[in-house]
């Protein structure tokens, strides 16, 4: 918490300083999203701070920017005993006392079937995206995406069983992607769904694609993902001590697969030759000879190469592999997860199209809360949502999940529908 007698430089920072930082975003966030965040109640001239707080309501929103922009450190020292990265966590909704535990949603119908033998879990692991599934007591298992900017907190995450029938990458992003060799290493895979890249006829473009959404050159994942694309390259590379599993390339949208228990449809946009083609052209003319593995030691040459993707996607976000899938016993309640993606007219057909008259949704926010992602979700599918899980770091650089986006849910009184996932607080669910 901010020292009484500090005073801040923006608008009525005085009234500000006499609250502090920390009891501010613990009173707010009671007041707005979650009534058992009661850290405000621990400090001393708590009638004081709320007169403060309720006189100056019009100013409660640039606080909060305010307080996102402040150093952990400085936000560390208060008297309530939140860390930092709890304030700002608290600023952008995000429940602080929500305990890690299991959700059961009440309106699944008692059919006969044990829904707690089906588990789906978002993992708090900081900025990136971890999902796993166990159906029928751990008779069928998978996983959607496994990566963060923090990979130590992937190391925190233990699945209960030894197989995975499959798992599923939605794009290259290395905070998606990063933990993929450890969970392969330590986990015999039957299947990885992968989106539709022709690395082998377009192998410039694919090992650009690759370093240019951050995973490097020496990586282990970079290793791993040319190896499920056969895709050669003339350079030292890690070897993986892993056996590969069977790589599906989901090259269509509506791609079924499913056992006698669940349902799966993977949809994704293909990328055209003709736009594979402009990219190589671009990327040859880039290159002017040298190889890209030459290219990319160099750090210093990685906007001119982003600049070449974004000419032709604008953002690559499109091309995420995007998963639907339910019980079969059970359609009526689905599980949405879309990775980075940012929805088209196309894609959104599809997925409204396997959704049923009555079909409710746990939908997985993409791209972290970010505005345009989220911005591009269509309303037949947020009309239907019991859940929206977004999983985010807290003091990450992005300022994800979007503000506007959160004071936009909290004027529509649809803010309880959200469910905020970030390190060490995971979000599970039956159905």
């Amino acid at each position: 918490m901010a020292q009484n007698n500090h005073a801040f430089s923006f608008l009525k920072g005085k009234e500000f300083s006499r609250m502090g930082a920390s009891w501010f975003a613990s009173y707010w966030h009671y007041n707005h999203c979650n009534k058992n965040e009661l850290s405000w109640q621990k400090c001393e001239s708590v009638a004081r701070r709320i007169s403060y707080y309720n006189n100056t309501e019009q100013y409660h929103d640039d606080w909060r920017r305010e307080i996102m922009k402040m150093d952990d450190s400085n936000l560390n020292t208060n008297e309530i005993g939140l860390t930092g990265a709890q304030v700002k966590a608290l600023v952008s909704g995000i429940s602080i006392t929500a305990a890690p535990s299991s959700v059961t949603f009440s309106h699944v119908p008692p059919l006969n079937i044990n829904f707690a033998q089906n588990t789906f879990t978002f993992h708090g692991i900081g900025q990136g995206l971890f999902y796993s599934g166990s159906i029928a007591n751990g008779g069928f298992n998978f996983v959607y995406d496994c990566g963060s900017e923090s990979p130590a907190m992937l190391r925190t995450i233990t699945l209960p069983c030894a197989d995975l029938d499959f798992v599923a990458i939605s794009h290259f992003h290395d905070d998606h992607v990063n933990g993929l060799p450890a969970l392969f290493r330590n986990h015999r895979v039957e299947k990885v769904f992968l989106p539709y890249f022709d690395a082998h006829t377009y192998r410039d473009v694919f090992i650009a694609n690759l370093v240019v959404n951050g995973i490097d050159l020496s990586s282990a994942a970079f290793a791993l993902l040319t190896r499920l694309y056969h895709c050669p390259v003339d350079a030292d590379i890690p070897r993986l001590d892993f056996d590969l599993p069977e790589a599906v390339f989901v090259d269509k949208p509506g791609y079924p697969y499913s056992n006698n228990l669940w349902e799966f449809r993977f949809y994704n946009r293909r990328i055209s030759d003709c736009d594979f083609q402009f990219i190589q052209h671009a990327l040859n003319n880039l290159l002017n000879g040298q190889s890209i593995e030459s290219y990319i030691r160099n750090r210093n040459n990685y906007d001119d190469l982003k600049k070449i993707f974004k000419r032709v996607f604008s953002n690559e976000n499109l091309t995420s592999l995007v998963l639907l899938h339910w019980n079969k016993a059970n359609a009526s309640v689905k599980s949405l997860l879309t990775g980075d993606v940012r929805f088209d007219q196309n894609l959104s057909n599809r997925v409204v199209g396997d959704l049923g008259a009555y079909d409710e949704v746990i939908l997985q926010i993409p791209h972290h809360g970010a505005k345009n992602e989220w911005d591009s979700v269509d309303q037949r599918i947020l009309s239907r949502t019991t859940a929206e899980v977004i999983s985010v770091g807290c003091s990450n650089p992005y300022h994800h999940p979007n503000f506007n986006k959160l004071t936009e849910y909290i004027q529509k009184g649809l803010f309880g529908k959200i469910q905020f996932v970030f390190e060490n607080y995971d979000y599970s669910y039956h159905c």
